[in-house]
């Protein structure tokens, strides 16, 4: 196995930059560094195990552009110690601890996140409590995009010439055009043993899904077999959450100014879910952050108290306490404990903000 974990690369621009300078900077935080350019301008390499730590560090010299981050573990285990016959990709809107993605070599391209001029990759170079404090504390904007088309050519690519086959999940099509950047890409590769799945869903329940995925393909299931396996689990897959605030919806443009105007004033907190369609919807009237936990505990005995549980998970923003009370009441609830608590991804915070927390679920039938 490789050293460090991450061959980091990103496109440096400011004034007044050394190349020396550069050159010890990365070196506190790997090897195999390069520096190259000037006036100006630099490409910069390392490879590390910290890329959001690199990329913060150098986004305090200048703005940061073409940032790449490649999984230098994850390649070598696909070419010399595959898991199984078929390799499993999603993209950073999936919400399932490292553990999971590690013990199951889940393969994961990042949505791309846009701020001030700077580009940050999803998870990988740019961490929540970076964005949570920029929202609370200041008027800054962000802006997503989803992978390149470039960058699904050359992971399905890299991926058939490892596995049988491929199958891919993605965050709700109706939320993003990652899944069909995705497809077309794998069309473009050669899409015989590429299959291209809408989870019709985001965050913990994206991640259940792939979990699922990942559990039936360790067992030595076929691709075939796969695809059936979470054909049937989307339409039986729920997400709800419940906001601490309208403010981020209204900032990130998915709510009206005036739902956001109204309920500041009166202090309601906002729920959200994904309708059978895979677009986001309110879900109940907003009522206050206690209010919306007995909600969700509710709508979670009648979901699993009428078709049963396979698993479920608990999601939070920047709000561990939230998510910790949110868990104890559901397992009170059912009597088994979440299979992960965590926090979600940045490019789902953005628009959620801190202080939101909520649950996903899978259901028996």
């Amino acid at each position: 196995m490789p050293s460090f974990r991450y061959c980091t690369e990103a496109v440096l621009h400011g004034e007044g930059i050394s190349r020396p300078e550069l050159i010890d900077i990365l070196s506190r935080h790997g090897d195999s560094v390069v520096a190259g350019g000037g006036g100006g301008k630099f490409r910069v390499h390392v490879h590390t195990d910290h890329p959001a730590g690199v990329m913060g560090r150098l986004s305090r010299m200048g703005r940061l552009s073409f940032q790449k981050v490649d999984d230098m573990r994850r390649q070598v285990e696909a070419r010399n110690h595959p898991l199984s016959s078929v390799a499993l990709l999603t993209d950073s809107c999936c919400d399932l601890p490292q553990e999971f993605l590690d013990r199951y070599q889940v393969h994961t391209v990042p949505l791309t996140i846009s701020s001030g001029g700077c580009e940050y990759l999803d998870r990988l170079t740019l961490k929540p409590a970076e964005i949570y404090s920029d929202l609370r504390e200041t008027k800054r904007t962000f802006s997503t995009s989803q992978p390149a088309f470039g960058e699904f050519v050359k992971r399905y690519s890299f991926l058939k010439s490892c596995y049988d086959s491929v199958i891919s999940i993605h965050l709700s099509s109706a939320l993003s055009g990652t899944w069909s950047v995705s497809r077309k890409a794998a069309d473009h590769v050669g899409g015989e043993g590429i299959h291209v799945l809408d989870s019709k869903n985001l965050s913990g329940a994206l991640g259940l899904l792939v979990l699922k995925a990942a559990e039936a393909a360790a067992a030595g299931k076929s691709a075939g077999e796969i695809l059936e396996i979470v054909g049937q689990a989307i339409p039986r897959t729920r997400i709800f959450a419940g906001l601490n605030s309208l403010r981020y919806l209204v900032r990130g443009g998915r709510a009206g100014a005036m739902a956001g105007f109204v309920g500041t004033m009166l202090n309601l907190f906002p729920m959200i879910t994904v309708d059978p369609e895979g677009k986001a919807s309110g879900f109940g009237r907003p009522g206050s952050e206690r209010a919306n936990r007995r909600k969700m505990l509710d709508e979670f005995k009648r979901l699993t108290g009428s078709h049963g549980l396979w698993k479920y998970a608990v999601l939070h923003a920047e709000a561990p306490g939230a998510a910790e009370e949110l868990a104890a009441a559901l397992e009170e609830a059912c009597g088994r404990a979440p299979e992960y608590t965590m926090e979600i991804s940045p490019v789902i915070g953005i628009n959620t903000g801190p202080g939101s927390a909520g649950f996903a679920v899978i259901l028996e039938n």
